[in-house]
This record gives C-alpha cells, structure tokens and sequence, in this order.
C-alpha cells in the first residue's frame, strides 16, 4: 500500500489553495483532500497555521467529476 503524502499547512490557507499548490489544479480534489481528512471540516475557510493534510491520490483523468454551483 502506497503511502500518502502529507502537507503543512500556513496561516491563511483554504483547502482549495492547498489543492491547487500541491497539484497544480484545484478542481475536483478539494472534496478528495476533504474525504481524506475529516478533521478539516471543523475549521472555518482559513485554515490555521501547522496542520497535517493527507493529500489523497489524483484519480485518473475524466474519473472526478465535477460540480459547478450555478448549473
């Protein structure tokens, strides 16, 4: 079993910023990192400086779907 990776996070990060640093894209894996890390969801849009994030694998391309909030 692969491990996962692991970041840190800084004073002002969103889980969406987090994403997009560690992937280079954010869409579809802010709700993956999310379902890795339950914990998260207490916090309130700016995460705290210092916390673990588990950065789940990137699916396969085309197996995220996506969800737009104005469709």
């Amino acid at each position: 079993m692969k491990h996962a990776d692991t970041v840190q996070t800084a004073e002002g990060d969103t889980v969406s910023r987090i994403a997009y640093r560690y992937y280079g894209e954010s869409g579809g894996m802010v709700g993956r990192i999310l379902d890795a890390n339950p914990g998260l969801c207490r916090h309130r849009a700016l995460l705290p400086a210092g916390l673990t994030v588990v950065m789940p694998e990137r699916a396969p391309s085309g197996a995220v779907p996506t969800l737009n909030l104005w469709d």
